[in-house]
């Protein structure tokens, strides 16, 4: 998670920096922050609904392999969507 909180504070900088400078020759980034997520080393951006299906799929497949009990696969599953939920922006 802090991880993420990281990538959107450097992508908000990034934006900035661009909206600032206003290069011509710089990349087009939206200004919507939280609907991609960007890889540190790499800045590559990954759109959040290809995320959130790896994740949702890794958390089967490791229930599917047995490799986590169901009541602990539920738990985590449950404690996602209550912290997705908090962290998102209510809607104006």
């Amino acid at each position: 998670m802090a991880t993420r909180a990281r990538s959107v504070m450097a992508r908000r900088s990034d934006v900035s920096e661009t909206a600032d400078n206003g290069a011509a020759g710089a990349p087009a980034q939206s200004t919507e922050v939280g609907k991609d997520y960007v890889l540190p080393l790499v800045h590559l951006h990954i759109p959040e609904p290809a995320v959130n299906a790896g994740f949702w799929g890794a958390l089967l497949a490791t229930a599917a392999l047995g490799v986590v009990d169901l009541p602990l696969v539920a738990l985590i599953g449950a404690g996602m969507i209550v912290a997705r939920h908090r962290v998102r922006p209510k809607a104006q």
